[in-house]
Formats: C-alpha cells, sequence, structure tokens
C-alpha cells in the first residue's frame, strides 16, 4: 500500500500535510490534485509527498483525482513547503500559488426539507426559515442569511438540521476560470457548389443564405459562428437551417485569449548593440554564470548593481538570448508592478517575437487561465510579470530576473507573506537556474548578503552614451547622470513664497514647457489634500472605521479613507462646532495638477496614481500617452519612478522629499533614499541632458544628501552603522505579530499574552539575540472596525520561535498557525505600519 502526503483546503489553514492511502487504481505523484475526505466534506488537495509508510496511521483513501497529470511539477511542490516553513504560512495556501487559475474551489452548505410536512410545533424563526426553504426546494446558507440575518441563522439551521427538518448537502462552488470553446462553421460541400448554391438563393430572394454561402465559399477553413453571423448579418436561424439542408456543418474550436498580442512590436530588436566597456565586464561574469548552468551546476546568485540608464537591460535580454538558445531553457523575468509590465513586453517581445507570455491580476481569469496552460505547454521563452509570475510553470526553467529588486511591491501584502526576490533564489537553488538580481539602489540586506559573498556583486557605476561623435571610443563617451538642486523649503517660506512649488521648480518648468520638452513632478501621496481640519475647534475629518484622517479628493467632491475606501460627503460646517471656517490642508497629486493647470495653461498634464488607473490597461494607456508626447508634465505617485525609459523627460521635480522620511519604520531613509534616485533616473536618458529639483525641509539629512549625489555607497556606508548599532536588518531578522479585534480592550490583552508566551519561549530555549517589543498600537490602530496591536520579535530565526510558541508539542502539528482568530504573521516584513 502506498500513501500520499495531502496539503487540504481547509478553513483552518493547517500548516501539515495529511496522510490518506492511494487506491489501487489510481495512479498520483507529488504535485497532483486531489479529492479527499476530510470530516464531513469531500475537499480539494494537492499531493506533496509520496512514501510508504503514512505520518499518521489512520488513514482514508483518497476519493479521487482532478486531473490526468500532476498540475505543478517536484521543484514547485518542494517550493511550496519552503514558502509554508518560512513564513509560517497554510501549506495548501502555498501550493495553490503553483496551481492554475481557478484551481481553488470554495464550499458552501445548501439546505433542503428533509420532512415533507412541516412540522406544526415549529414557531417564528424556524418555522419562517423552513417555509423559505421549503419555497425555494433548496437553499444555500449565504441566501439564507440574506433573506433573516446571519446572527442567528447558523444555530437555527444547526438545530433544524440535528431535528432531522432540515438535510444538509456539501457544494462547490464553480470555478473562477476555464478553457473558452467556440462554435466554428465551414462547407459541407465544395466552393464551387457553395457558389451554385448562393446564386440558386439569390434567385430565390433568400439574400442572407446567399451571402452566409458565399462567404464561407470564399474562405480555405471553419471560421468562428458569431463573426460569420456579423459579418453577414445573418441570425441564428438562418445558420441552423443551412445546416438542416446539409450544406454546412458545425463544430467547436478552442479559443485562447492572448494578453500580448495587442502590444507585440512588428519591429526586431537590434541584437549588434555594442557595450559599453562597464557592460562588457559584466557581460563576461554573467556569461560564466551561464557557462556554469550548461556544465550542469547551479550558479551562485548575482546582484547587478548599476546605476540608472547603465544598460542593466540589454544585459538581461542578452542572458535570456544565451540560455534559450544555447540550452533549450526558459526565463522569467520579474518587475515591480503591473503598471510595469507593458515596457518590459515591448523590450522582450522585441528580441523574442511570438515567445512572451504575461502573468498578472490585471488580466482576466480566462487570460490567465490561457496563459498558465500555454506556459505548462512549453509555448514561450519568456514569463513577464510581478511577484505572482515567479510561480509559472515553466518546465524547462533556465534564468530568472529580477529588476528594481529592491521595491518594497515584491513582498506579498496578504498571506502567504512570501518576497518575490527570496522565492526566486530559492526556486533557482531547485532547479538549477541562473538568478540576476537587478537595481541601482540596491535593498541594505541585499547589499549586506553581497558584501558577505552570499551572492556575486557585478558593478555597472557608469550611464551608457546616449550619441556620441563617430570618433570617440566608446568607454570615453559615458553619459552623465543628472544634476540635481535641493531648495530647503524652509527658507522658500522665509522669503514669502508659500505656492507648494519652490521658484527654482517654477523657472524650470517654464523652460522645459518653453522649448518643447517633458517633465515628471513627483508625490508619494494621492488627493487633493492631505486633510481638512476645522479652524476654531481643530476637528479633523477622520474614518470612523480606521481611526485615520480622511483625504479630499476634488474629482468627486469627497473625503476618502486610503485604508478602507469609506467615502463621505466634504463637509460645508464643521459637524462638532458648526463653524464654516473649514480649511484643506496638505497636498497629494490631485493637488499637485490643480497648481500645474493654474501656473500653466497651456501645457497639457497626466496623472498616474492609484486614482486613475482603476481601469484595466489605464496606466499603460497614459504611459503610452506621454511617451507619444501628448502631454508635458507628468505628475505622479511611486508609480512614476519605477525603471521608466523617458528620453523627452528633462526635468523631474520631486515635490516634498519628506513625505515618507519620518514615517515609524527603521526603512524610512532607505525608502527616501531609493525613491529619490528611482526618480532622478527617470531623466537625462538622452542627449538633451536632465536636471532634478528636490524640495526638502531637512536637507541635512544624510539620505537626502546621498540621493542628491545619487550615491548608493555614500548612504549604505552611513545606513548600516545605524543599523549594526540597532540590531536591525541585515545583522538580524524580524518578524510582525498584528492582532485585531472589534474589541479594543480584548485585543490589548491578547497581544499582551502573547508578548508572555513568546518571552518564555525565549527564556525556556535560551534563544540568542532575540527580544519581543510591543504590544504598540499598529498604524493605523483600527481598521474597517478593528482594533489592531502590533509585537515584533527580533531573532535570528523568528520563524522557528514563533512555531514553538504555536506548536510547542511536535505530536500536534496540524494545528494553525493562528492561535486566535485575528493574528496576522508577517515574516521578514519590509514595513513596520
Amino acid at each position: 500500500m502506498r500513501y500520499a502526503e495531502v496539503a487540504v483546503n481547509a478553513s483552518w489553514g493547517p500548516t501539515s500535510t495529511f496522510s490518506y492511502s492511494i487506491p489501487p487504481d489510481l495512479t498520483i505523484s507529488p504535485g497532483q490534485a486531489v479529492w479527499v475526505p476530510f470530516g464531513p466534506r469531500t475537499q480539494q488537495g494537492v499531493v506533496i509527498q509520496v512514501t510508504d509508510n503514512p505520518v499518521y496511521a489512520d488513514t482514508k483513501p483518497i476519493a479521487g483525482i482532478i486531473g490526468t497529470a500532476p498540475a505543478t511539477s517536484q521543484a514547485h511542490v518542494d517550493l511550496a513547503r519552503w514558502i509554508s516553513r518560512r513564513y509560517l504560512a497554510p501549506i495548501f495556501d502555498c501550493a495553490s500559488l503553483m496551481m492554475p487559475p481557478g484551481f481553488v474551489l470554495n464550499s458552501y452548505a445548501t439546505y433542503s426539507l428533509a420532512k415533507s410536512d412541516n412540522p406544526n410545533q415549529l414557531q417564528g424563526l424556524k418555522k419562517d426559515m423552513v417555509s423559505y426553504i421549503d419555497s425555494k426546494g433548496s437553499a444555500s446558507q449565504k441566501d439564507i442569511e440574506k433573506e433573516f440575518g446571519p446572527k442567528r441563522t447558523a444555530s437555527t439551521l444547526s438545530s433544524l438540521t440535528r431535528q432531522g427538518i432540515l438535510s444538509r448537502k456539501w457544494e462547490w462552488s464553480k470555478p473562477s476560470a476555464g478553457p473558452l470553446v467556440r462554435a466554428t462553421v465551414q462547407l459541407a460541400i465544395d466552393s464551387k457548389q457553395a457558389m451554385q448554391k448562393a446564386e440558386a438563393f439569390a434567385h430565390q430572394r433568400q439574400t442572407v443564405k446567399a451571402r452566409l454561402l458565399s462567404t464561407l465559399a470564399g474562405l480555405s477553413g471553419p471560421i468562428e459562428r458569431y463573426l460569420l453571423q456579423d459579418w453577414a448579418g445573418a441570425s441564428k436561424a438562418d445558420l441552423d437551417a443551412l445546416e438542416k439542408e446539409g450544406l454546412i456543418t458545425g463544430s467547436s474550436v478552442r479559443v485562447y485569449r492572448d494578453p500580448v498580442s495587442a502590444r507585440r512590436p512588428s519591429l526586431d530588436e537590434p541584437t549588434n548593440l555594442t557595450l559599453t566597456g562597464d557592460q562588457e565586464k559584466a557581460w563576461l561574469q554573467i556569461k560564466d554564470a551561464i557557462i556554469t548552468l550548461l556544465n550542469g551546476k547551479t550558479p551562485d546568485p548575482i546582484l547587478l548593481f548599476g546605476v540608472t540608464a547603465s544598460g542593466k537591460t540589454e544585459l538581461y535580454l542578452r542572458a535570456v538570448q544565451d540560455v534559450v538558445e544555447m540550452d533549450n531553457r526558459q526565463a522569467i523575468v520579474l518587475v515591480p508592478e503591473i503598471a510595469l509590465t507593458p515596457q518590459a513586453i515591448d523590450r522582450f517581445s522585441r528580441r523574442f517575437p511570438g515567445k512572451v507570455a504575461v502573468m498578472h491580476s490585471g488580466l482576466t481569469p480566462g487570460e490567465q487561465f490561457d496563459e498558465w496552460w500555454r506556459i505548462q505547454r512549453g509555448d514561450f521563452d519568456v514569463v513577464i510579470g510581478p511577484r505572482s509570475a515567479i510561480f509559472a510553470p515553466v518546465p524547462r526553467l533556465g534564468i530568472i530576473i529580477v529588476d528594481e529588486e529592491h521595491e518594497p511591491a515584491y513582498k506579498q501584502g496578504s498571506p502567504p507573506h512570501y518576497h518575490a526576490r527570496d522565492v526566486a533564489i530559492e526556486l533557482a537553488r531547485l532547479t538549477g537556474a541562473v538568478t540576476i538580481l537587478g537595481t541601482a539602489t540596491p535593498d541594505v540586506e541585499t547589499f549586506h548578503r553581497a558584501e558577505q559573498g552570499e551572492l556575486k556583486l557585478i558593478r555597472m557605476p557608469r550611464r551608457v552614451p546616449f550619441s556620441k561623435p563617430a570618433e570617440t571610443p566608446l568607454e570615453k563617451s559615458y553619459t552623465n547622470l543628472a544634476n540635481v538642486t535641493l531648495v530647503d523649503m524652509r527658507q522658500e517660506l522665509k522669503t514669502g513664497n508659500r505656492s507648494i512649488f519652490s521658484r527654482k521648480l517654477q523657472t524650470s518648468l517654464e523652460h522645459t514647457i518653453a522649448v518643447g520638452e517633458q517633465s515628471i513632478l513627483f508625490l508619494n501621496r494621492r488627493g487633493s489634500s492631505t486633510f481638512v481640519q476645522c479652524r476654531d475647534c481643530g476637528y479633523v475629518v477622520s474614518c470612523k472605521t480606521c481611526q485615520v484622517a480622511m483625504t479630499y479628493h476634488r474629482e468627486g467632491e469627497a473625503m476618502v479613507c486610503h485604508q478602507c475606501d469609506r467615502h463621505l460627503k466634504t463637509p460645508t460646517k464643521c459637524p462638532e462646532c458648526q463653524s464654516a471656517r473649514i480649511r484643506f490642508l496638505g497636498a497629494g497629486t490631485q493637488r499637485v495638477q490643480e497648481e500645474v493647470e493654474s501656473l500653466f495653461p497651456k501645457a497639457k498634464s497626466l496623472r498616474l496614481d492609484s486614482d486613475t488607473t482603476k481601469e484595466r490597461n489605464a496606466s499603460a494607456k497614459i504611459l503610452d500617452s506621454f511617451v507619444a508626447h501628448e502631454a508635458d508634465i507628468l505628475i505622479g505617485t511611486q508609480m512614476v519612478v519605477k525603471g521608466l525609459h523617458m528620453p523627452m523627460v528633462t526635468l523631474v521635480g520631486v515635490v516634498s522629499a519628506d513625505t515618507a522620511l519620518y514615517i515609524p519604520d527603521f526603512r524610512s531613509s532607505e525608502r527616501t533614499f531609493q525613491l529619490l534616485c528611482q526618480v532622478a533616473g527617470r531623466t537625462g536618458r538622452s542627449p538633451l541632458g536632465g536636471n532634478v529639483v528636490i524640495q526638502t525641509y531637512t536637507p541635512e539629512h544624510y539620505a537626502i544628501q546621498a540621493a542628491a549625489k545619487q550615491d548608493y555607497e555614500l548612504f549604505y556606508s552611513q545606513e548600516k552603522k545605524y543599523r549594526e548599532e540597532l540590531d536591525q536588518p541585515p545583522f538580524n531578522r524580524l518578524a510582525r505579530l498584528v492582532f485585531s479585534h472589534t474589541n479594543a480592550e480584548y485585543a490589548l490583552q491578547t497581544a499582551k499574552d502573547m508578548v508572555v508566551r513568546i518571552n518564555n519561549e525565549i527564556l525556556r530555549t535560551a534563544a540568542p539575540r532575540s527580544q519581543v517589543l510591543g504590544p504598540v498600537q499598529a498604524f493605523p490602530a483600527r481598521m474597517s472596525g478593528r482594533w489592531r496591536w502590533q509585537l515584533i520579535l527580533r531573532s535570528p530565526e523568528p520563524e522557528k520561535v514563533i512555531r514553538n510558541v504555536l506548536s510547542p508539542d511536535p505530536e500536534k502539528v496540524r494545528a494553525p498557525l493562528k492561535p486566535d482568530q485575528g493574528w496576522e504573521i508577517d515574516i521578514d516584513p519590509v514595513g513596520m505600519d
């Protein structure tokens, strides 16, 4: 008898597998999706391991398989186990990351009458509920809750089921995606006969039938039925009549939804570009890693540390091309944001026409489904996308590229809280692939790992030339970084300038517009005003459920909570003292655009933030429009700083460099430096040159000083010193535990109890360099009506400490990692808010 260890789709999120026997008639291997009995239900599962001996002796047989072959590979099964252990996440949740779109189904209960007669003894809610279910024949618990309210529905249904009055049945939700099959038609006779029939129909004034047959006679094969109807102006009845007469025949065809085709360039990418000296040195080192791969060994991960516009993308393209052509393997290219995928698709599609796939949440479920299966089938050489693309089922993975590796967007915000950069390194280890982490501003922890020899560090310290005289040697024609000017906004106030723009920035914008060039204005805050306050009593309009100030948005004249998206009408009077002296304070991207339109009415501006990119493909349309020079000024949040190539941009203005500098997070200085350097890198990418104006109230801060010089290692030396003094990453690791509850006192007490449990575990095991901090109120302290308290655990192995606290008994490893409903655990968090 063989046994399978199965990750089960259970609502309480078990972190371990469950043992099942494999029936003799089933062929099971790791990665196979299965149905398994689990309590009173049949649940989905994924086979993690096949063994001769079960972990648990009391086993039930697997009920059936889902699909005829394993849905995921052994490497991805091993990766799921690694993510589960590393991030303390339910094993099924991790395995489902590797499965096809639409795989995860939710079970729900439906109720029907078990007795044909309605018992006379029922009164009140029970009687009403039974009558409702009887009138429907059967009803889901969700529908019953809508009718009678959720408060007493569950207990009443349980009571009626125990009494034998109702019977309960578990059903599954329908898959969110599946193959698209369309009906087709074609001639059942030859073309000559079809034309003769068409003429006959025309004489009989049956013009629609005549048009249908003549159209089909001009085609070499089948056509989708709905297209033919549109072209011929025909109805379903017209086609049915021709089919009944034996003139046409119907069939069906699988249609693939292709999200890349609309952007696929027709021109080839030039492959004979001459590399600079810096590029050539870097390429030889990358080539060594590829040779290691070809020799059947796993190369060390590479940190490609190159200033903005140093030519990293060309090296990505060459590396992928070598892996594809020399070893018939494939690539995954990660970008930090969906907004960056169009530019990446354009570059790679020119080099690999028809061989580039894209995977991200902005696709329709159907597009995701088709792309996933075509990737697994091996139809593509390159898969591009944000963090979730790392789980694409590439069958012959040879190289993974993580562009802008420093970006916090690579960290998953909801459980499981994986970091795509670290997952990429692990996946490359499991598959023997090359890993390249590219950035101009490395994450401090990544650069420290390179210093320690865990990553191979390759430097590209100079920008590629954008043009040069023919007689100038390439290695002597590097382009300078943009010129940076710091503006002390304290001095602007002293001289009477109360505008959000300094005089330097205003004159720079005027000049750029006058000469027909483009500008980017960056402010990492959306909306028109940061908050609205009464000038008499000090009242600030706040969200009732999140305890944060609401932001004023002029579009729609609404106050918006950026945490829960609650909308309120903008007050004209203070709700507390009825004063009409309402003041709009602070500035967001909407306010910046309003100021631009006021100062420069002839200039065309575009805004790129989460308010303007809610519609599908909105960010791509805005960027395409700006690159086509249909606007003079692009205003945006951090979406405008990431890896965009815009040759006509000669000015970047940072409206406020201090926005992220003083948030309660030890990474705030690093994040500020990275944002400023990255946004500065958007200009100076052509012979026109570039200038950057950074407005700040703290120009003396070391992060802003280093950003003005665009000197990463100057910043790193200072930041590393602070981190070491405070025992912060990369010198130690962190875990963030947040407990939330509707009862404020209970939330605080539960968080305090957890502190005691963790401290006891640290003492019990004498865990070195381990300390728990807190509890303190999370930010925001209240979200969606739940009070939030957080703890920070500092430890070289925080996941081990927490695992021991939550499952101290090795025999109870099935216990969920959430000690109580309301806990969220984030290992190696990228933010403290």
